[in-house]
């Protein structure tokens, strides 16, 4: 459901209460703005299921996909305690 939603469908507020439940929320420090953290996302639920090995790594790949794809805030790639747009706004100012 994650990779393919519905038209209807928004998880944004999902997984940001996910992420908020297994410690994978964090704030812009500018704006304080929701950022889900991927990776740690991801990985909090491969080890909630117990999934070890390929089926981790396989698991954990298309999770982390999965969200980045979605409509939530995922940080800014160089500087993940900043949103996207404020990292932006930072490497204009540089």
């Amino acid at each position: 459901m994650l990779e393919n939603p519905g038209k209807d469908e928004d998880f944004s507020h999902e997984l940001i209460r996910l992420a908020d439940i297994f410690n994978a929320l964090g704030k812009c420090w500018v704006c304080n703005t929701d950022i889900v953290r991927s990776d740690a996302l991801a990985a909090a639920i491969v080890d909630h299921y117990g999934l070890e090995g390929d089926e981790a790594d396989e698991a954990s790949e298309a999770l982390e996909r999965a969200i980045s794809d979605s409509d939530v805030e995922v940080g800014d790639w160089e500087d993940p305690s900043v949103c996207s747009y404020h990292g932006n706004v930072i490497r204009r100012d540089d």
